[in-house]
């Protein structure tokens, strides 16, 4: 009653020879793809950083003496006074308004246009009251043609007896 059950064998793979260089080349993709990701952070590092200098650069904090004497309230009188810079020196203040006027003109050129399309779209229905009309042809009626001259009838009978 012993079997003996036969286990498959698990594949033998080639061990890498000599002249395989799938390790040295897949450390080389892995090198090269840690340096371009360093690359990119670093870029967006400095980008960020040139934002917030851009961000600091718009406002001015100047410190004024009130004169007032009847302001108590304020110790040593001074007042300090956080003020954005001119428009002058902000970069597309006045680009990006006349950006959003160009696009509210041309969303209100598209719903225009959307609304002119859909009434040239729209099925025109038939009032309840209207019937088509019939128009009835009587087919064409052949006048025989009325002689003139009954001497040009016979005439003309004597002829075509003559060729049957």
């Amino acid at each position: 009653m012993t079997e003996e059950t036969t286990v498959p064998k698990k594949r033998q793979y080639k061990k890498a020879g000599p002249d395989d260089k799938r390790k040295e080349t897949s450390k080389a993709n892995l090198a090269r793809a840690r340096l371009k990701k360093n690359e990119i952070l670093k870029q967006s590092k400095q980008e960020k950083e040139e934002e917030a200098k851009r961000d600091e650069n718009q406002w001015t904090i100047q410190s004024l003496e009130s004169d007032d004497s009847s302001s108590d309230s304020d110790s040593d009188g001074e007042v300090i006074q956080i003020v954005p810079k001119s428009k002058k020196k902000m970069k597309g203040g006045k680009k990006e308004k006349q950006e959003s006027k160009n696009e509210i003109n041309l969303q209100n050129e598209l719903n225009e246009m959307k609304q002119i399309l859909q009434g040239l779209t729209a099925k025109k229905s038939r009032g309840k009251g209207q019937k088509k009309q019939v128009i009835k042809i009587a087919p064409p009626v052949n006048p025989t043609p009325a002689s003139k001259d009954p001497d040009i009838d016979i005439f003309k009978k004597i002829l075509l007896s003559q060729f049957k």
